[in-house]
């Protein structure tokens, strides 16, 4: 605004950016007017944005919807937000709006608008004396009352009928347009298109920027993927050289055990041999003192044999 300041070269004065009319600056500065109440929304919008639990609104495909929409074809499912803007379009002035939580989605869908009309149907009537219709409206307490409610809580209270509430309420509003300038008019007109083309290009930003972390989220899976089939084929080939040089060591280790068997069984057979040999040639010694010891004895009874004769 500013800059806009500035390129006109008009003191004191600047070009609305809605409508185009030139308007003064207020005393206090550029600082000092007021904000425009849609960018804000449109702001608030677009930092309010976070992961929903539930159904995504058809709109913004961002926040949950709490709303759904009799009049809307298709994009019926809606959040707080973007019911804001719903209401403002002019095409969708009139449609009729009930809690997501009052709607069965497990139903055919060729039978939702059954059920939309069912629940707002259900709304017209009072929800403490079951089948009488909201017919009067009490001025005092500013609500909707049927019969019964009329002379149990508001008999004392000033009331009329719905209907004629209704036509005081579009006469004031139609007294209100009469007022109304055709220059005021055409500048609220413009204003309301500017609305609905700044909304126009929040949905499309928002679509690229969601076609934009799809894009990315399809790179960064990419690479994760490339990457785990390295760190994969890193592993294999690792265990594969680990497996190798343990097969190695354990040939060299069975190797060595084998040999120093070897070593031991030749030992033990050659102690073996040599205490064969020991045994035998001590064997031999034993015989022959046997052999002599029984010759002497032998020799010794013949003796005592021919001295008793």
């Amino acid at each position: 605004m500013r800059h806009g300041l500035a390129k006109n070269g008009v003191q004191n004065k600047f070009s609305c950016p809605v409508c185009r009319q030139e308007a003064p600056v207020p005393p206090g500065g550029l600082e000092t007017l007021v904000r425009n109440f849609y960018m804000r929304k449109v702001i608030d919008f677009m930092k309010d944005q976070k992961a929903p639990d539930g159904r995504l609104c058809e709109y913004c495909n961002h926040k949950e919807a709490t709303f759904m929409c009799q009049g809307c074809p298709e994009t019926n499912q809606l959040c707080a937000t973007c019911r804001e803007f719903h209401d403002k379009i002019p095409s969708c002035k009139g449609h009729s709006l009930v809690p997501l939580s009052q709607v069965d989605l497990s139903v055919n869908p060729a039978n939702m608008r059954e059920q939309l009309r069912h629940v707002l149907d259900k709304s017209q009537h009072c929800d403490k004396h079951d089948g009488e219709l909201l017919t009067f409206y009490c001025e005092e307490d500013d609500t909707v009352a049927c019969r019964d409610c009329i002379l149990e809580t508001h008999s004392k209270h000033d009331f009329k009928k719905v209907g004629d509430e209704v036509k005081v309420q579009r006469d004031l509003i139609q007294d209100k347009i009469k007022f109304l300038t055709t220059e005021k008019l055409f500048r609220f007109e413009k204003a309301e298109k500017a609305i609905v083309q700044t909304e126009d290009g929040l949905t499309e930003n928002h679509t690229k920027v969601l076609r934009l972390v799809d894009s990315q989220n399809l790179v960064m899976t990419k690479e994760i993927d490339e990457n785990s089939a390295i760190i994969k084929r890193e592993i294999k080939d690792y265990y594969q050289q680990l497996e190798k040089d343990v097969r190695e060591q354990t040939d060299i280790y069975l190797t060595t055990v084998k040999q120093h068997l070897e070593t031991y069984e030749t030992k033990v057979q050659s102690d073996y041999t040599e205490m064969k040999r020991f045994i035998n040639g001590r064997s031999r010694e034993i015989m022959t003192e046997v052999k002599a010891l029984t010759s002497t004895q032998l020799k010794n009874l013949e003796a005592e044999k021919d001295r008793s004769m």
